[in-house]
């Protein structure tokens, strides 16, 4: 085990996860070779309202392709354009970048693990990389300089709405307004409970507070 203290920021000055430790894990016979990474959040994203309140934008959408990657200071990060099927907080059309945590470096694969949750069916609590033609429900912070939306890596903040690459987009809208977790974070989107520093360097990008005043 491979010890770590280094923090990952977000947007701003913002800390979402620190990074606890980096597992490597070698098999002789089999590839590739993976390292885990294993964060602890500043906030309790269990709790919807946290969840809504630290993100900028949240949406469901169609993962289209791959579109870069780029090496952060604990691993990699990996870029992919989004087609936009429902806003749940903020109000984005067409298509953006969702960058997240994880991805290849050097041959080696990082990947999230939280604590044995499971974030994509099927992966065994490991945040695996998005899939291609598969719907998901995003939970994002806005990066300005780069001009896309960081995926918060807590299993909250991400679910699967369809592996289905050829559903058509009137019935994944519809999948998506029925879906229970969406409906969830709706609701929590009215009491969204603000980041402090988010408050302290006014960067409380699409604040329902912010959104509603001036009606």
């Amino acid at each position: 085990m491979i010890n770590k203290s280094t923090k990952i920021i977000i947007s701003g000055s913002v800390m979402i996860i620190a990074v606890l430790g980096v597992g490597l894990y070698t098999n002789t016979i089999k590839l590739p070779i993976e390292r885990e990474i294993y964060p602890q959040y500043v906030a309790d994203f269990n709790d919807d309202r946290v969840l809504m309140g630290a993100s900028h934008n949240v949406f469901v959408g169609k993962v289209v392709k791959e579109v870069g990657a780029r090496d952060a200071e604990v691993g990699p990060e990996t870029q992919f354009e989004v087609e936009i099927i429902l806003n749940v907080k903020g109000n984005l059309q067409g298509t953006v970048v969702v960058n997240q945590l994880g991805g290849y470096r050097n041959g080696i694969l990082y990947t999230v693990v939280n604590e044995g949750d499971v974030v994509v069916s099927g992966t065994d609590g490991k945040n695996n990389l998005l899939q291609p033609g598969a719907t998901y429900l995003f939970a994002t912070r806005y990066n300005g300089d780069r001009n896309w939306y960081t995926l918060n890596s807590h299993p909250n903040a991400m679910k699967l709405i369809s592996q289905d690459k050829w559903v058509a987009i009137e019935q994944l809208i519809e999948l998506a307004v029925n879906d229970e977790k969406v409906r969830k974070l709706q609701n929590a989107y009215k009491g969204e409970i603000l980041l402090d520093d988010d408050v302290r360097t006014n960067n409380t990008r699409n604040s329902y507070r912010s959104l509603n005043e001036n009606r």
